[in-house]
């Protein structure tokens, strides 16, 4: 009811808040992971958009309710309307396109590092062939984009050919020095190094993130996988099995369910 909706807002709030989603730096807001301004002079949506980027990445759910409490707050935020984007699309949502045009029309007043980041992440969702070089060209200058650099490795693990583990690997090696103790880049480096053929050095850094992102199901799954490819899969199916009688409500629904 109300209640519940009202207590889940405040663990909302509270998440966002102990993992210093974002800061204020006179009206402008500052993007946690890449340092930079973002186009919005409220706070609460800044907040909201940073705690929806770390359930993209982390694969939870609630991403999109989280984007849509940024957009009620500023209909106008340019990044949260192309995350919103990402999200109808995958989820082949009616309004996705929608989404796409609010974005573009958005981003008019936005930033030049947020205009690039919407057209890199706009190109990879419509043609991650075509778009590839632009792709890779955009995330060399930007190395602390790592919802841009997460959706590439995505698609390269599938798509990128004979030396595909070796390209994603050299990709997370660029990320900037500045996110290498965060658990979003932490897991996908670790997954990453271990499908590589490191499993002892993907297995520690995995490990890391777990501490940080228990919750996460991107996290636990890059961890079974590791326990996995190390030969335990006994293992790696009892620590699934113990995460999703602990965790298994953020994952319900969520892109790895």
């Amino acid at each position: 009811g109300q209640k519940r909706s009202s207590e889940r807002l405040e663990l909302d709030y509270a998440e966002s808040a102990s993992h210093q989603q974002f800061a204020t730096q006179g009206t402008n807001m500052i993007d946690a992971r890449t340092g930079k301004p973002l186009t919005t002079e409220r706070p609460e949506a800044a907040e909201r958009y940073q705690l929806a980027v770390d359930r993209i990445l982390g694969f939870e759910v609630g991403a999109a309710e989280a984007l849509d409490q940024a957009l009620a707050l500023d209909s106008q935020f340019a990044l949260a309307l192309a995350a919103r984007h990402m999200l109808a699309k995958d989820a082949r949502a009616a309004d996705a396109d929608v989404f796409k045009a609010r974005a573009l029309l958005a981003a008019q007043a936005a930033l030049p590092w947020e205009r690039a980041h919407i057209s890199a992440l706009f190109g990879l969702l419509e043609d991650p062939y075509a778009n590839l070089a632009a792709t890779e060209a955009y995330i060399a200058a930007n190395s602390s984009d790592l919802l841009v650099i997460s959706q590439l490795c995505g698609y390269l693990i599938f798509y990128g050919g004979a030396r595909k583990l070796e390209r994603v690997l050299n990709i997370m090696e660029s990320v900037d020095p500045g996110l290498h103790d965060d658990w979003a880049c932490l897991a996908r480096l670790g997954f990453a190094a271990s499908e590589a053929g490191d499993q002892n050095r993907g297995r520690a850094l995995v490990e890391r993130a777990l501490q940080q992102r228990p919750q996460a199901p991107y996290v636990i799954h890059s961890y079974a996988h590791v326990l996995h490819d190390q030969g335990e899969p006994d293992a790696s199916l009892e620590l699934l099995g113990n995460w999703l009688n602990e965790h298994g409500p953020s994952a319900v629904g969520g892109a790895m369910h």
